[in-house]
């Protein structure tokens, strides 16, 4: 199969999938190529916003499509069915992943949840962030009032960071690494006793696309929450790209203060 579109066109390969109809809905796309099912160019890809190019060639099960320059296919031959557009005549749009909307929607209703409980008891919140790069403190700031009970946050990319400013033993990180649960424990004790806030949390991972390996796959997150002088901990190992797993990151991260406040 040809799929012709225009020099500078933008599209991702969710799109290209959907609209070849050569898979129907963008849940089962984002299902089958996170998963390896699909390549580009003999290489198979986990990112289904990856943007396609023309003479870009894909393959998923019996399906080959070639991308072609619509502007210089033979006169003779007609632009095929297979040539459907989002929106506009000329101009592909971009439409969020039916997963992504469900994770935005679900940050926005949890994040809620969260605003409203913390301020009926009067806790104070800190955090400590470094897969999500501050996404948490985002969404927390994103409702008005939160200077109420949210006192502040560190994002700790590196790990000089991590023990330098949050106090994470060395021994810990070179023990354990820099994605584990031993680290995300020092991680909100650390950010818990800098802010003395109430409650604290702490979140480190591998969003990806590199990074992982076989013990710590990408996708390998390790949330750890401070409430009422305890901590708790979870690890979580979550699938798709890498925005779609710090947005999960986030609304677990979420999850875990509403449950244990």
């Amino acid at each position: 199969m040809k799929f012709w579109i225009e020099e500078g066109t933008t599209i991702y390969l969710y799109q290209l999938l959907k609209a070849a109809k050569v898979i129907e809905n963008y849940k089962d796309i984002e299902h089958k190529v996170s998963r390896g099912f699909v390549s580009v160019n003999d290489e198979y890809v986990y990112k289904s916003r990856m943007e396609i190019k023309i003479g870009d060639v894909i393959q998923y099960q019996k399906h080959h499509i070639i991308v072609a320059d619509r502007n210089l296919r033979d006169k003779q031959e007609e632009i095929p069915t297979e040539l459907v557009r989002h929106g506009k005549v000329n101009k592909w749009e971009t439409k969020p992943l039916e997963i992504e909307q469900e994770l935005n929607s679900d940050i926005v209703t949890i994040s809620k949840q969260l605003h409203e409980k913390i301020q009926k008891k009067k806790f104070s919140l800190s955090l400590a962030e470094s897969c999500t790069g501050g996404m948490i403190q985002q969404v927390i700031t994103s409702h008005p009032g939160a200077s109420a009970y949210f006192l502040g946050g560190v994002v700790a990319y590196a790990n000089e960071i991590k023990q330098y400013i949050l106090n994470v033993p060395e021994k810990t990180l070179e023990k354990h690494g820099s994605v584990s649960k031993e680290t995300a424990i020092a991680m909100v004790k650390g950010i818990q006793t800098m802010f003395q806030s109430n409650c604290a949390c702490a979140i480190t991972g591998i969003a990806g696309p590199d990074g992982g390996t076989k013990e710590k796959p990408v996708g390998t997150v390790h949330i750890a929450v401070y409430s009422k002088k305890k901590v708790v901990h979870h690890k979580y190992i979550f699938s798709g790209n890498r925005e779609i797993i710090r947005k999960k990151a986030t609304v677990n991260a979420l999850k875990m203060l509403v449950e244990n406040l």
